[in-house]
């Protein structure tokens, strides 16, 4: 570029425009970070909420959370359901397991003739029921387990009352629900006065967060005052690139827009001049030293050279001259 396009209007509304962009990014990133700042401050608010109210739920799981479950009742820690019956704890409550029956074995023996040596065998081997059965030819017994086993909890609180038939498989389980639903009774009032007073703290703590916004608002009001800045500082560049463009005259930017497109052909055209100029030379000295005949050839291709060169040459010592006067 020349001297004297060089610092003119392009330059001038370019250099502004650059100042506008980086404005408006520097402002932008400060309105985001105060946002962010918002944003994470009432998260933390809202988590810290959401905690209390989590302790507090959990604070009367203690009291009425679920405890075991045997098959058809369900113990919970003030309540038991059985036989589609809620039937509440207390000390007073009478809950008992009542098993009853035998577990026994019966074999049944099918079978052909007897046989003297298998009865001996047998005999001797399981007693009377083995000399049957060893004494028989072809003979078939089968085993069965007959279980006549009766397993029952009953309940009894107050005016509720509830009778459950359970597998007997479950009778240690049963054992243990009661034992458990038993204790539970015991400590019930004990859980509860316990709950009533962490539930009572917890509940104060909840309501001075709902009510303490001071964090939140504080934050709310920097990003409000952020985004008011944010805006006058982008308005006021805005402003201020375009009183810049508009105090030059428009066919004075016009005419440096010429200026350098002229300029940019004119220093195309100088590479362009070098380049080819040193390629000439190489051919034309290609032509007179490699090919028969080649001298004519040779002679033109290197006064292009030399005619390309020279052009090249002074339209660069042109432009440094320029350069230099106007420093």
């Amino acid at each position: 570029m020349s001297q004297k396009n060089r610092g003119g209007a392009l330059d001038k509304i370019k250099a502004s425009k650059h100042k506008l962009d980086a404005t408006t990014r520097e402002q932008k990133k400060l309105l985001k970070e105060a946002k962010n700042e918002l944003s994470a401050v009432t998260k933390k608010h809202e988590k810290q909420i959401k905690e209390c109210r989590d302790q507090i739920e959990k604070a009367w799981d203690d009291v009425s959370g679920h405890v075991k479950t045997v098959g058809g009742i369900a113990l919970y820690g003030d309540q038991i359901i059985a036989d589609k019956k809620t039937i509440p704890l207390s000390v007073d409550m009478e809950i008992e397991v009542h098993s009853g029956g035998n577990v026994y074995s019966e074999t049944t023996v099918k079978g052909g003739g007897t046989s003297i040596t298998g009865a001996v065998i047998g005999g001797a081997i399981a007693g009377p029921v083995g000399a049957v059965v060893g004494g028989r030819k072809g003979v078939k017994s089968k085993s069965e387990v007959q279980d006549e086993r009766k397993l029952f909890v009953s309940i009894v609180s107050g005016g509720d009352n509830a009778v459950v038939e359970l597998d007997p498989k479950f009778e240690l389980d049963a054992r243990k629900l009661v034992a458990e639903a038993k204790s539970q009774a015991s400590t019930l009032e004990a859980r509860k006065r316990t709950a009533d007073e962490k539930v009572a703290e917890l509940s104060a703590r909840l309501h001075d967060l709902e009510e303490d916004t001071s964090e939140i608002d504080m934050a709310k009001k920097r990003c409000d005052e952020q985004e008011r800045l944010t805006e006058k500082a982008i308005k006021e560049a805005r402003a201020a690139h375009k009183a810049l463009k508009n105090s030059f005259d428009p066919q004075q930017i016009t005419e440096e827009k010429k200026a350098r497109r002229s300029e940019s052909v004119s220093k195309t055209l100088m590479v362009c001049g070098f380049v080819f100029g040193a390629l000439f030379a190489l051919l034309g000295i290609n032509e007179m030293t490699s090919v028969p005949d080649g001298a004519v050839a040779g002679v033109i291709l290197l006064l292009l050279a030399d005619l390309l060169l020279v052009k090249a040459t002074k339209a660069l010592r042109d432009r440094k001259a320029l350069e230099t006067d106007g420093e």
